[in-house]
Order: structure tokens, then C-alpha cells, then sequence
């Protein structure tokens, strides 16, 4: 099993990387971090000097709130 978790069942306080993050909306980094640099996904939680990391309930949130 993949260590990027796509479905719902998963633990909601669950930290996913970038490159999950990617895998999960079927996009390239590249465009992830332009996304988030034009306010189009919530921006990343900072771990560590040279870490980021999102909530999967917070992308399950965004998810939600986004018009269909």
C-alpha cells in the first residue's frame, strides 16, 4: 500500500507531502506550488526548517467547499 493515502478512510489528522498532495488531485509540483502561490489550495503547515506538509482534513474541508 502506498504511503499517500487517496481515499477518505483515512486518519483526518494525517500529514500528507507535497508529492501526495499531487497524486491525490492528479497534478505536477510544479503546479501545486502555483497553486498555492495564487491562493487556489490551502497552503502548507511548516514541520521543520525545510518541511511542509498538509492536513488531510484540511484539504477534505477545501474539498467540500469548492463549487461542484
Amino acid at each position: 500500500m502506498s504511503t499517500c493515502l487517496m481515499n477518505v478512510v483515512a486518519k483526518e489528522d494525517q500529514y500528507l507531502t507535497d508529492i501526495c498532495v499531487c497524486k491525490r488531485y492528479k497534478i505536477s509540483r510544479s503546479t501545486l506550488w502555483r497553486w498555492i502561490k495564487t491562493g487556489h489550495i490551502p497552503a502548507p503547515t511548516r514541520i521543520g526548517p525545510r518541511a511542509v506538509r498538509w492536513l488531510l482534513s484540511e484539504l477534505l474541508s477545501w474539498e467540500q467547499s469548492k463549487p461542484k
